[in-house]
Order: C-alpha cells, then structure tokens, then sequence
C-alpha cells in the first residue's frame, strides 16, 4: 500500500487527474456492465417470460375447455349397437342402398368386404359411419373405377376387434 501511495506522489497534479478520470471512467464502465445492465436484462427478459407463460397457460386453458367438451360429448354420444361385427357393417351398407357381395374373415379379427357396383358418394358416408358410429377402424380401402360406369368396385378391410 505504501508503494502505491509513493507512486501515486510521485506523480504531478495533472497526472494525477487524468489517472482519477480514467479510473471513475472503469469505474462507471464495470458499475454499468456487471451491475446496472445485468438488472434491467432480467426485469426485460422477466416481461418476456411472463408474457410466454400467460399466453402458455390460456392455450393450455383453451385445450382443457376442449378435452373437457370432448369427454362431456363422448359420454353423450350413444354407445356402438350390439351384435356381430359383420352384420352391423353389412346391416349399414345395405340401409344406405350398397350391396356388399362378398366377406372374408381374416387373421386376427380382420374382415374383408367386396362391393362391385358402389356409388363413390354413398361408399365414402358409409366408411364414415362404420368408424363414427359403429366404432369400427376401417384399416385399409382399394377403389378402381368401373369402366363406363360412375360406380367403383371397393375392397374394404375393417378390423372387429378395433371396436
């Protein structure tokens, strides 16, 4: 300390101003940038963040309002008929004036319907109504058009215990 002072002596008066500015200069320098701006970044990214979570939350509000109604709907919702898989999906399609021509059982409660001469429009209410009401996943549908007709012939595979 004795040293510092000595060489802070050893200095002239000018000297010694220039040194006292230059040392308040990185004084006000390490004040602004390791304590003044640090706290006004935070209260900033503070803002920031309270702004993201309330606009998380009333997302996350507005979904549970949704699964909320979803659920209340779902009870509502009248429960799938009874009785095999088969004649509930035929018993459809017939009632929507299609014909199904021919079913397969398949491995793992998989069924294959054939239709020959559907109407694509009522085809594809029917494939609604099947999973909609009936409760049962359609898997996988093959269309071709039939020549010179506006009809398809479909190949339509349902799985019985998807229900």
């Amino acid at each position: 300390m004795n040293a510092a002072l000595a060489w802070w002596k050893s200095k002239t008066a000018r000297e010694q101003r220039l040194l006292a500015g230059a040392v308040a200069a990185v004084l006000l320098v390490v004040i602004w940038q390791f304590v003044l701006n640090p706290v006004l970044s935070y209260r900033a990214e503070a803002r920031r963040n309270y702004a993201s979570a309330v606009e998380l939350m009333d997302e996350i509000q507005s979904g549970a309002r949704e699964a909320a109604e979803l659920r209340r709907n779902a009870a509502a919702a009248p429960s799938r008929p009874e009785g095999p898989v088969r004649a509930l999906v035929t018993g459809a399609a017939r009632e929507m004036g299609l014909t199904v021509s021919r079913t397969q059982p398949g491995e793992g409660g998989a069924l294959t319907l054939w239709l020959e001469d559907a109407d694509p429009a009522l085809l594809y209410r029917w494939l609604a109504r099947v999973e909609r009401d009936l409760g049962v996943p359609v898997e996988q549908v093959t269309l071709r058009k039939n020549e010179g007709r506006a009809t398809v012939r479909a190949n339509v595979l349902i799985r019985e215990g998807g229900a």
